[in-house]
């Protein structure tokens, strides 16, 4: 590709494909989070249980966020 340093063109692949093939490179160090809530209905007998987890949910991520950006 144009501009990409020929150290990370990918020789082997680029061989066997017959177009060139770079590396992409992944920043690995940076940290992540994921939030995950159960969403079903039928795990939420209670609606205020599903209410009070989309508020703690809401809150871990709007933590990170703020974390993450103090970091910077």
């Amino acid at each position: 590709m144009i501009g990409d340093e020929l150290r990370h063109v990918h020789w082997k692949s680029s061989a066997r494909t017959g177009t060139l093939m770079v590396r992409q490179l992944v920043d690995a160090s940076l940290p992540t989070t994921t939030v995950v809530l159960e969403a079903r209905p039928e795990r939420w007998p209670e609606p205020d249980d599903f209410e009070l987890a989309v508020d703690v949910a809401a809150s871990v991520a709007a933590c990170a966020r703020r974390a993450s950006r103090s970091r910077c």
